[in-house]
């Protein structure tokens, strides 16, 4: 019998039964985007006859991990089915009847034949009230008057830094929750925030500080090149790990002669992170990583470890790794230096899936729908009001 390296055998495209089972595609999602209903011209007629909420499929992926083929992976989402075919939508539209949190489904599968399925949840708004009767609009562009489509990011997680008053600040920017946009006639779009406790206030920047502590619920708005207007609701999770909040916080310089304030991180939460191989799920800490700053200098080292185990000191891993103990929704720290050696660190989460190596039913095992967190509860109710 002929003999061949795990490489050798990776570049013919086959591998034994045994390895495969330990050997297979994956993919990184990210877990939970707010989507908004819009008309929609169904019958391609130049007017609007119906409401939808579009998703793309490249809205929800990170990564994609092709451990044991060369070919390219096959990628397809669906709303209901896990059980089969391969599903070939890369575009899913949700309706009327379909508000708050849904869940779908996106597989994956390599040039081996093997499949695996993650699961991730969306949040589908009805922001301007399109449930009711559907407004007739023109789709066309000499006189254009159909708003633009957005999909934005759940929970991103920010850690405040000095303000040199003595308490902390952190500046989120418009855009910067922004995943997906579409518009029938402009290329490009104007964004503004604003939160809930002021949500007439619409500006390019939010600011948060020392009395914006936990979650904070915002909305992102949309202006295409014409004046039409959209938004998004969604929420961001400010916290103090450096400790400037509070009777006893001490002013900190933000100057650069001496460089001492810390980088600050905009982080993803709420991966949906599926086995990547084996017995395990292995992430990367690029993977959480939206944006970073310093106020001097460009952060360029960066590390990640399960919460709790940094017992307050920078680790010095740049991945981290749940097994089929750690199901569910896992939390970690992202830590991040500066170039004058400064470090800080942000909280966020991850949602560990099964994908078929704890059990051999290839179906996810730990429901991303069932265990969104709690804050989000605040967005989905806001949602149904409207």
């Amino acid at each position: 019998m002929k003999l061949y390296s795990f490489f050798t055998m990776v570049l013919l495209g086959f591998l034994p039964a045994w390895m495969q089972a330990q050997c297979f595609p994956s993919v990184i999602l990210q877990n939970g985007l707010s989507i908004h209903l819009r008309p929609w011209d169904s019958d391609n007629d130049g007017t609007t006859d119906a409401a939808v909420a579009t998703l793309r499929l490249r809205d929800l992926v990170v990564r994609t991990i092709n451990p044991c083929s060369t070919q390219p992976l096959d990628l397809g989402f669906t709303k209901y089915n896990i059980t089969g075919p391969f599903p070939t939508d890369t575009v899913l539209q949700f309706n009327c009847i379909e508000l708050g949190v849904q869940s779908v489904w996106v597989w994956v599968r390599d040039g081996n034949g093997t499949t695996k399925i993650t699961e991730a949840y969306v949040l589908v708004q009805d922001n301007k009230d399109y449930c009711g009767p559907v407004p007739s609009l023109s789709t066309g562009c000499a006189v254009d008057v159909l708003e633009p489509e957005i999909a934005v990011l759940n929970g991103i997680s920010m850690n405040l830094i000095p303000d040199g008053a003595g308490g902390g600040i952190a500046m989120l920017p418009a855009g910067t929750m922004v995943v997906s946009k579409q518009d029938n006639c402009s290329k490009f779009l104007r964004y503004r925030i604003a939160q809930w406790d002021n949500p007439s206030q619409l500006v390019s920047v939010a600011t948060f500080n020392c009395n914006s502590l936990g979650t904070q619920g915002v909305d992102i708005w949309a202006r295409d090149g014409n004046g039409n207007w959209t938004f998004a609701s969604t929420y961001v999770i400010i916290q103090d790990n450096l400790g400037l909040c509070g009777p006893n916080a001490a002013a900190a310089a933000v100057g650069c002669t001496p460089d001492q304030t810390p980088p600050t991180l905009i982080l993803r939460s709420g991966l949906a992170a599926p086995f990547t191989q084996g017995l395990a799920s292995t992430l990367n800490v690029q993977d959480f990583i939206l944006k970073a700053t310093d106020n001097c200098t460009k952060p360029s080292n960066f590390r990640i470890v399960k919460k709790g185990q940094s017992n307050g000191q920078p680790p010095t891993g740049t991945t981290v790794t749940f097994d089929c103990s750690e199901l569910g929704t896992q939390q970690v720290e992202v830590w991040v230096r500066d170039a004058a050696g400064n470090w800080a660190f942000t909280d966020t989460y991850v949602n560990v899936q099964m994908t078929g190596s704890c059990d051999p039913e290839p179906r996810p095992q730990a429901s991303a729908k069932r265990l969104w967190p709690e804050y989000l509860d605040a967005v989905v109710k806001k949602s149904e009001k409207r």
